[in-house]
Parts: structure tokens; sequence; C-alpha cells
């Protein structure tokens, strides 16, 4: 737990700074007007600072020490507020519907567990739900404005219902055996790869049958390559952690207990999340979706074997720069 501690207090005091000094110098290439990147940028130190909170066992430890249950899950509602205020406040988007409608989405998230215990295997069910479907819903876009292009304030959003749902799954519903965690170990690594191997040229097979995409050449220049090795980290500490979180830590432990067998549990929910890809780009993309169930059952047998999602986000990571880099 020490060193732990001790990782999650250098992190807190690094990342910020990191994405303070990137935003700088972000906001100057981009001509982004001071008076649209100075809120945005301070909005998301502090969304990124509360972010790295429930994948560290001590910054989970701390919010823990709330008590009682209630006051814990108020506190992570307000948290989620915050970084809206800085941002809205100080570029004037302020608006109190979307205001009370950020207000009332992170309340039910964060209040679930504090208000109904997980007895029923509908109460989890409705909770991955509503977390789903806000996303799908494409919410966040009308709450937090952009006010220039390459400026995009959802991600804010986006980061603040991701750390809710740890947090509220994490340190109010008490869920066990997840394994969250910014750093994978050896073994995740391990494993991780071993199912991107195994992966890969069965994607391969199958997107040239159905005609999704054919590769190219790789990258020629090595800042196209640095682009490529920083996406895969945000792949791996965003995306990647969030999916894994959702589908496999959650969903596929409910189904497999619920169908008596970690297989029936790992089917479903490779059917369940490559339907989820059904939107992505148009509307139905039944290629993608072939290829996000595929990749869920090796998402999800990592998973299985190494009883922790960090090996899951590992294997994911890897393909999606895979992605990026070929195709």
């Amino acid at each position: 737990m020490q060193k732990d501690a001790r990782a999650f207090r250098i992190t807190l005091l690094v990342v910020p700074a990191l994405i303070a000094v990137g935003a700088v110098i972000y906001s100057i290439q981009q001509h982004i007007p001071p008076r649209i990147a100075y809120p945005l940028a301070a909005a998301l130190i502090l969304e990124v600072a509360m972010y790295l909170v429930p994948g560290f066992s001590s910054g989970r430890a701390l919010v823990e020490t709330l008590q009682p249950l209630p006051l814990r899950a108020l506190i992570i509602q307000l948290s989620a507020l915050v970084p809206y205020l800085v941002y809205s406040l100080g570029t004037g988007t302020f608006h109190w519907r979307q205001f009370a409608l950020l207000a009332g989405l992170t309340t039910i998230l964060s209040a679930w567990y504090a208000v109904q215990r997980p007895k029923h295997i509908l109460t989890d069910l409705l909770f991955l739900a509503v977390a789903g479907g806000v996303v799908l819903v494409k919410v966040f876009p009308q709450i937090y404005i952009d006010l220039a292009p390459k400026a995009t304030a959802s991600i804010l959003g986006q980061l603040m219902w991701i750390r809710l749902q740890f947090l509220a799954v994490l340190c109010v519903r008490g869920m066990s055996g997840v394994n969250l965690g910014f750093a994978p170990t050896a073994k995740d690594w391990s494993i991780g790869a071993q199912h991107y191997l195994m992966f890969a040229p069965t994607a391969l097979a199958v997107g040239m049958w159905i005609r999704f995409a054919a590769p190219h050449a790789a990258p020629a220049t090595w800042w196209k390559w640095g682009v490529i090795i920083v996406s895969f980290a945000g792949y791996l500490w965003v995306v990647a952690m969030w999916e894994e979180f959702y589908f496999r830590a959650m969903l596929q432990s409910i189904l497999s207990k619920q169908f008596g067998g970690r297989i029936a549990g790992l089917a479903v929910t490779s059917v369940i999340f490559g339907l989820a890809h059904l939107p992505f780009r148009q509307f139905p993309n039944w290629k993608l979706a072939l290829l996000a169930g595929i990749a869920g059952l090796f998402y999800g047998w990592a998973y299985i074997r190494a009883g922790s999602i960090r090996a899951a986000m590992v294997t994911h990571a890897l393909v999606v720069a895979t992605w990026k880099a070929f195709f």
C-alpha cells in the first residue's frame, strides 16, 4: 500500500503539470484564444487529477474513509460538477439547464448503490444501462459547449462519467476482484500481448474476408510513430480501461454468475460488445460489430486468465493502436 500511495502522490503531481505544459503549447500551436484555453486547461487539470483517484488503491481508500455511505456518494457527485463550473463560468457558457441536466445524471450514477444495494442482477444491469445509454446518446457535447474547433470540451464530461462509474462501483457498491489500475503488471503485459497476437491473424483474415479494410504501409516518420505510442497510452488508460471495466469486470462477471459458467458469460458479453459498436461511424456498422464481437472474446479471455482487467486493457489498446497505425 505504501508503494501505491507513493506512486499516487507522484502521479498526482507529475501528470497535471504535464497537462498544463501541453495545454499551453497546444493552445499556441492551434491559435486557441486564452479566454478559451485557460478555463479549459484548468478544468482539464482538475478532471484528470480526479480521474487518477480510482486508478490507485490508495486513492480509492481515501474515498472510502468518507462515512456514512450517502455522504461518500454525495462527495463523489459534487466532484463531478466542479470541472464543469470552472470551464463554463470561465468561458461564459454556463447555463442552468445544462447544469441541472449534469447534476441530475451525476446524482443518479453516484447515488445508485447508496440508495439500492446490489441484491439483484437487475440493479447492476440497470446501472450499466444508464451508464452506457448516456454515452450512446452523446449528451456531453450538449453540456460542455465547444468554443473552438480544436478545443473539444466534451472530453471533460467523458472523463468525468468514466471515473464516476469507477467510484460508484468500487467505492460505493464495494465490488471486488476488478484489479483496476493504470500500471499493468508483468503478468498482465504477457497475457495481454499473447491474446493480441492470437487475435491479430484472426482479425486480419476476417477483415479481408468481409472487406472491412485493407492494410496500408507503416508510418514513415519517427514523429508519426511517436503519436501512435502516445495514443496507445491514451487508449490504455481511458478507452480500454473504461470498456474493459464496463464489459469485462462488470457485465461479463455478472452474466457468468447468472448463467453459471464463465464461457457463457464470455460469449454473451462479446456479442453485446460487438452490438455496442453498431453506431460507430454509420448505423448499422455490421462489419465493425462483427470484428468487435470477435475481439471481445480475446479481451474477455485475457481478463479470465489474468484475473485482472489490466491484461484485457493491454490487448485492447494494442489492437486499437495497430488499427491506427496500419489501417
